[in-house]
């Protein structure tokens, strides 16, 4: 499925760059240069060893200052970064210092043995620098190549300062060559790297990755959506509009065909607030609802985004009347749903709470089309999205089916009433997990009675705020047809947790948040208005990621992680193997 691919992406992407501070780093390199110290320690003139420590700093820092602005063509340069690559590119260097001290506390071997083989690794540095140079700025092998050199060069002109009678010029360029043969190995590796890209998107793999960082490290996501869009497929995307109106305050209640997403800041990761502040514009309150949908029909861009935005204005109006069904609440196993009809139009609530589901399938409208009869025009449905779980199963859908179509057939044989409303949003928020489009919630008076309906702009919920919630409701004479979440992606690739995002109650406190909603919800009961409806439909043609694309993803970072291992281990061997070779000849 969709979502199974989605979530090996979103579980890689989140991995990307994720750095402590620049004091951390600093405080690191400084441990660094101490363990590339210490065996000269043994060898050197105690006194000497604060000389060499401040040495190997001073030369780290040059270069780490040098490598930032070489690279800074590229937002993703930083000190911070640059410290950490940098520690990255020293840390064989760093086990051969370390190992080197620990040996020579037992048994001190040969100083001209130990400068020689600290030479080797000195310039080995080059090749994890030539690696990392090309993977995430230059994507160019000679610019590469030439880069790395500074820092092993700087590091070998350190030794001849201090040991220039005891370094030995044949050894020095044996090593040099060595070095240089294994970064064949390395450019293979790149390339090798680069042909799974190139085979499975037409893109080199290292030029996907730099626009995942520039998603990530710099908030730039044209280099990413230009290649999401490049592979995007045209579709006819519907969206449904109830518009509650009233001379005084209307209020629309949207649902859109696209899913939140993929991540932040890419595409329609936003879309609920956008939709919110679209409307806004315009001087129309609105709550937004998340369809049943998953990731395939992601918006690529902000380009597209806002080409679904503008298409929002070309509406065709489906039905519209003053009257409202009570709501009719069918459940089975996990599956609840939550109905009413607006005359002729079936608004319906999914959830899976407190059991919990990912998205549902897009088939789930599908099916409900076939019930559309009976002088019932369209089945509006909403997946709530409230209670965080595992992706549906066969017989989760089953369930689901057998119950919207319970629903359907007494929605249809029921009595309709005049309806009276109200309507509040708030969007100053201390809810660290609800977007920027904030709470909505909507009243209805209906026959008599109290009902209320929440949408938030969070992604997803933990599984008992629906219970506790409702209950809650019913103590102030209040009924829940539904507390749904937006699914936006607000934050979504921001957040390493486990998820990649924080669930509605997972960091704010459930008690504190419910009796948010309550209070919302019993202002709004003492001033309600008399209303209409108007249902409207629109199609809007968009390109949307589509399932191949995102399968296509899921795979080649599979692929691409899966021969990087392979790659490496192979590499590891072969160092190990030049560098037994380079010991028999200095021995």
């Amino acid at each position: 499925m969709a979502d199974d691919a989605t979530t090996q992406i979103a579980n890689h992407y989140k991995k990307l760059f994720s750095f402590p501070s620049l004091k951390t780093g600093l405080l690191l390199l400084i441990i660094s240069c101490i363990f590339l110290s210490l065996p000269f320690y043994h060898y050197a003139d105690l006194n000497l060893l604060p000389f060499v420590f401040l040495s190997f700093l001073t030369v780290i820092l040059i270069i780490s200052y040098v490598d930032v602005f070489l690279t800074s063509f590229s937002p993703i340069s930083s000190l911070r970064r640059i410290f950490f690559a940098i520690l990255f590119q020293l840390s064989p260097l760093l086990l051969f210092s370390f190992l080197s001290f620990v040996i020579n506390l037992f048994t001190l071997f040969d100083f001209d043995t130990f400068l020689k083989m600290f030479i080797f690794w000195a310039f080995f540095t080059f090749n994890l620098r030539y690696f990392i140079l090309y993977a995430v700025f230059y994507q160019k092998y000679l610019s590469s190549f030439i880069h790395a050199l500074l820092l092993p060069f700087f590091l070998i002109v350190l030794l001849e300062l201090y040991f220039k009678n005891t370094l030995n010029l044949p050894i020095v360029i044996i090593a040099l060559i060595i070095n240089l043969i294994f970064s064949v190995f390395i450019s293979i590796y790149i390339k090798f790297i680069n042909n799974v890209g190139l085979s499975l998107l037409n893109v080199s793999s290292f030029k996907i990755l730099s626009s995942y960082l520039y998603a990530w490290v710099c908030s730039d996501p044209t280099p990413l959506e230009n290649l999401l869009e490049k592979n995007s497929v045209e579709s006819k995307i519907e969206t449904y509009k109830i518009d509650l109106v009233n001379c005084n305050k209307n209020v629309s209640l949207v649902i859109p065909g696209i899913h939140p997403g993929p991540f932040s800041p890419i595409g329609s990761y936003n879309l609920p607030y956008e939709i919110i502040n679209f409307y806004n514009s315009q001087n129309v309150n609105s709550m937004v609802f998340h369809s049943p949908s998953s990731h395939e029909v992601n918006l690529p861009s902000k380009y597209q985004t806002e080409h679904y935005l503008n298409s929002l204005n070309n509406l065709y109006l489906i039905s519209q009347g003053s009257f409202c069904s009570k709501p009719i609440k069918i459940n089975k196993n996990k599956v609840t749903v939550n109905g009413l009809k607006f005359s002729d139009i079936i608004l319906a609530f999914i959830t899976f709470a407190p059991y919990g589901v990912e998205d549902l399938p897009t088939e789930i409208y599908e099916y409900v089309k076939g019930l559309e009869s009976n002088g019932i025009k369209k089945v509006i449905l909403v997946d709530a999205h409230n209670a965080l779980g595992p992706i549906p199963t066969k017989e989760d859908i089953e369930d689901l089916k057998s119950c919207l179509t319970e629903l359907i057939e007494r929605l249809t044989k029921s009595p309709s009433y005049p309806f009276r409303y109200n309507f509040a949003q708030e969007r100053s928020l201390v809810f660290k997990e609800i977007g920027p489009g904030g709470i909505s919630c909507l009243a209805l008076l209906i026959d008599n009675y109290h009902y209320i309906i929440y949408s938030i702009d969070s992604n997803n919920s933990v599984p008992n705020l629906r219970p506790v919630l409702e209950k809650e409701l019913q103590k102030k004479g209040l009924s829940l047809i539904e507390v749904c979440t937006t699914d936006t992606h607000f934050s979504s690739g921001k957040i390493l947790s486990e998820k990649g995002y924080y669930a509605l109650g997972e960091l704010s406190n459930l008690n504190h948040i419910v009796s948010m909603l309550v209070n919302m919800a019993s202002e709004l009961i003492d001033d309600f208005r008399a209303g209409a409806f108007k249902t409207y439909y629109c199609l809007s043609n968009l390109k949307i990621l589509g399932r191949n694309q995102i399968n296509t993803y899921s795979i080649f970072l599979n692929t691409v992680l899966s021969k990087v291992k392979k790659g490496a281990i192979i590499l590891l061997m072969l160092i190990l193997l030049l560098f037994s070779f380079f010991a028999v000849l200095i021995c």
